[in-house]
Formats: C-alpha cells, structure tokens, sequence
C-alpha cells in the first residue's frame, strides 16, 4: 500500500542510541550506519562471498524490495546482550520485544516484519531490518526511545538499542544486503543465523520466481545458439558456460525489477502477475 508523501515525512528519524540511557530516561545521540548513508569502505570486499552467501543475499534484497514497494519503513536495529542475560533464549525475547512494539506504535499484531542476524559476538548480538507499517508512530515526539530500549533491559537484561531509518530505495537493499552477508556470514562468523518473517507476505514470491526464471534460462534456446556457431567440443564448453551466465543474470536482473516495480521484460515482451501467474500486458 502507498502513502501520501506527507505522511512519510511525518516520521523523525531518531539518531538514537539507547544504551546507556542518561538522567533523563532519554538516548544519547548516535550518527548514523555508514552503510546506510554512504559509502566510506566499510562494505566488505565481494570476493569472500560463496554460493550460501549470495542464497541468503538474494533472499534479504527480495524481502527488503517487496517491503519498500508495499510502502513499509525499514530500519536498522541493533539488540545487544548483557553479562547476566540468558544468550539462549535471545530470540525468544526478541519476539517478546516485537510484540511490544507493535502494540505501542498502534499496529497490527505480528505486521511488524524483520530480518533476523543472530551472532556470537560478545554475549550475543542481534541485527534486525525491522519492516514498520505506515504511518506507525515512530517519530521522536510521538514515542519514547528511551522507553524502547527500558523494554529490552527488562525483557532480555540489557540497554543497548540503536535504530537508524533505512533510506528508500535501490542503494541500501544493495549495500545493507552485502553488508549483513559478508560482515556476519563471511569474516569470521559464519555461525551468524540468518531469519527473514514472511507470516505476513501473502504474495506468491517462490511461484512467481519459478516462472521468472523458466522464462529466462531455457536450455533450448542455448543450445540453438550454439548449434548455429558449429564450434568444437572446448569451445562449446567455453560458449555455453557463458550463454548460461548470461541467461542467469538476465533472469536476476528482470526479478529485482519485477519485485521492485511490478513488473518485467523479457525478449520484448512485458510481464505482470496475476494472482500466482505471470501474464504479458
């Protein structure tokens, strides 16, 4: 669903860091993710990625691109663990945490999405794209951060809550994606458990990708190609490795515009859904 502009304007984005809490019940300023508002390096390098990483890659930008085009706000929270909390039972709080949320920012029950990161880093950490309908109320004046994260200190044992806003659009699916995968998954902590809700997405994403993708990669249409180059047995081998790439990449470029856009192109022939079934236009 979309929103006027107006509305989405009315949502502060809240520099808030809310552990430890000062005097006054209130976070302390944060700056804002270096992956969500530039790029300074901090995005690590492509080449410690294999083929897990680009699974659960692809899966956080299919998740993050159908949230933003139904018109969820997304943001980037950290949940952090303290010396006396039970690290075994971190995602169970965390529900218990999102539940809470939902009902102080006047939401529906579970409509509150996420992707999920569970690390090992000191006592536990978790790493969430929380998906919040809008408008929700989640400006700096209309709910208390400080409360948020009185929440999580009462619920898990500790104060440590950041949220940051994830700006709209192409650049941070693309960077915050790459980021969770090679920062939590490729260097050195590849243990990080990686979960994405999707209790709430009634969308026929795995048919709809099916028949994507058999559009794209037809290994008859390859063959043919090659039949008409009349190469021999190791240039073949060469040609078709690189026909077949090029199908796949074709394929993936045409979902992340239908995901985004509702709709694809494919031999000049344009795409949309219609319930679980893609039709020409």
């Amino acid at each position: 669903m979309d929103y006027p502009s107006s509305q989405l304007e009315q949502l502060d984005a809240p520099a808030a860091d809310a552990g430890p809490l000062g005097a006054d019940g209130r976070p302390a300023a944060a700056e804002g993710g270096p992956i969500l508002y530039k790029n300074d390096g901090n995005v690590p390098s492509r080449g410690r990625l294999g083929r897990k990483h680009y699974l659960h890659r692809a899966r956080i930008r299919t998740a993050m691109r159908w949230w933003m085009r139904e018109g969820l706000a997304l943001w980037w929270v950290t949940l952090t663990s303290s010396p006396t909390s039970d690290a075994s039972r971190l995602r169970r709080h965390f529900q218990a945490w999102r539940k809470r949320l939902e009902r102080a920012l006047g939401v529906e029950e579970s409509s509150v999405q996420y992707v999920m990161v569970d690390t090992r880093e000191g006592r536990g950490v978790l790493h969430l794209i929380l998906a919040i309908p809008m408008p929700a109320r989640m400006g700096r004046h209309q709910l208390d951060y400080g409360e948020i994260g009185g929440w999580w200190q009462e619920i898990h044992g500790a104060r440590q809550v950041k949220f940051l806003p994830i700006r709209t659009g192409d650049t941070s699916v693309r960077k915050l994606s790459q980021y969770i995968v090679s920062q939590y998954m490729a260097s050195g902590q590849g243990d990080a458990l990686v979960r994405i809700s999707g209790s709430r997405i009634k969308a026929p994403l795995a048919a709809w990708r099916k028949q994507l993708f058999a559009l794209f990669t037809r290994k008859v249409e390859a063959y043919e190609v090659l039949h008409r180059l009349k190469l021999t047995a190791e240039e073949f081998a060469i040609v078709w490795r690189e026909i077949r790439g090029s199908q796949w990449r074709r394929a993936r470029e045409a979902w992340d515009s239908f995901i985004a856009g509702g709709w694809f192109e494919c031999k000049g022939t344009k795409y949309c859904a219609e319930g679980s079934a893609l039709l020409e236009i």
